[in-house]
């Protein structure tokens, strides 16, 4: 049996071996090679643009749920800082209360028996307000004088002196001072 004629419709080479046609083969071959450079570029340019826009819904959502975790802590977190600014001042008054013992020692060694004393008010700039009552006037000069000799106390003033009531003979006064270290 004879053997089937093969034909083959396209030709080998259909280029020129000429110069013309060897360029013209290698354009179109650098040709293909930047046509799926391109497309594996665009590919992956694609791919990473979903992975990049699932990574910024997700950081989305957990900046969301931190913002509402930080909102409902925010009370918590203000009541803490005023404790911890209550907690500064009693720390404070504590380390201040060793300079008030001796200022209450020199008012209460100068102070008459028919004198009380109703509150005793220390500011920062060691300015003193007392205020208290006595049974007579002289009561109070003699406190205002020992207070002048103790050399403990400065610029001691009587702010007010009235009397507690129509019917009674006590009389109410301020002084203040200014206590020496």
């Amino acid at each position: 049996m004879p053997a089937a004629p093969q034909v083959n419709l396209l030709e080998r080479n259909q280029t020129d071996p000429s110069e013309w046609g060897r360029l013209s083969l290698w354009a179109l071959n650098i040709g293909r090679i930047i046509v799926l450079v391109v497309l594996m570029t665009v590919i992956a340019a694609l791919g990473s643009r979903f992975y990049l826009d699932r990574r910024i819904a997700l950081l989305k959502d957990d900046i969301r749920d931190k913002v509402f975790v930080i909102k409902s802590t925010s009370k918590q977190e203000q009541e803490y800082r005023r404790t911890q600014d209550r907690l500064k001042v009693l720390s404070d008054l504590v380390n201040a209360q060793s300079n008030f013992e001796p200022l209450l020692t020199k008012i209460n060694s100068n102070l008459p028996t028919e004198l009380a004393l109703q509150s005793i008010i220390i500011s920062k700039g060691d300015a003193v307000i007392i205020k208290g009552s006595a049974a007579n006037e002289e009561s109070i000069s003699t406190f205002v004088s020992n207070l002048r000799l103790s050399q403990s106390f400065e610029d001691i003033n009587l702010d007010n002196l009235e009397t507690q009531s129509e019917n009674s003979n006590d009389y109410l006064f301020t002084l203040s001072a200014t206590y020496i270290l």
